[in-house]
């Protein structure tokens, strides 16, 4: 048997040093996937907290207006500054900022029972300009699919809160502290 040349080692060595080159840009690349894809929760966590702490501090007032104004069948600006609120949400979560399951967790009764209150208005504004709220509109029927695949399966279609549900809501909303 004959002892390997130099060349042949030397290429031998080449094609390793390849090799290792690879798997190590391989496990670069994946250890940067894994990163930015931490980086996008965290920043979305910090995103919905920030949004559940306006929702339940400082939107407490313009809540309890809306739902005032909704039950006696009224809309005022209470209304437009509540559906504007989960218009950044649905904003957030169409972009990829915010995570849907999160925002389903977090956000799915109160956005799902405004979005159903406010039908009509939001049917007369977007006749006007279709853009209104329309992050509103696909977050809240994402929302609603999500809500139904929990709670019954993924074969169950998703169903509106009926108008004594709605009804309750914003009766609960006016009480809200």
């Amino acid at each position: 048997m004959s002892r390997p040349s130099v060349e042949t080692i030397t290429a031998f060595a080449g094609i390793l040093t390849a090799v290792a080159a690879l798997l190590t840009a391989g496990g670069l690349a994946y250890q940067l996937r894994q990163q930015e894809r931490l980086t996008k929760f965290t920043m979305g966590v910090t995103a919905l907290q920030q949004l559940a702490e306006e929702w339940g501090t400082r939107m407490v007032p313009q809540r309890q207006a809306a739902a005032t104004a909704l039950l006696a069948g009224k809309t005022d600006s209470s209304t437009s500054m509540v559906l504007d609120f989960f218009e950044r949400v649905g904003l957030l979560v169409n972009n990829g900022a915010l995570d849907e399951e999160l925002a389903w967790h977090q956000f799915y009764e109160p956005l799902v029972h405004y979005w159903f209150a406010n039908r009509e208005f939001i049917r007369v504004a977007q006749a006007r300009d279709q853009t209104i709220w329309q992050d509103l509109d696909k977050v809240a029927k994402r929302l609603m699919e999500i809500e139904a695949r929990h709670r019954f399966g993924p074969s169950v279609p998703a169903s509106p809160p009926s108008k004594s549900d709605v009804d309750a809501f914003l009766k609960d909303e006016i009480q809200s502290k």
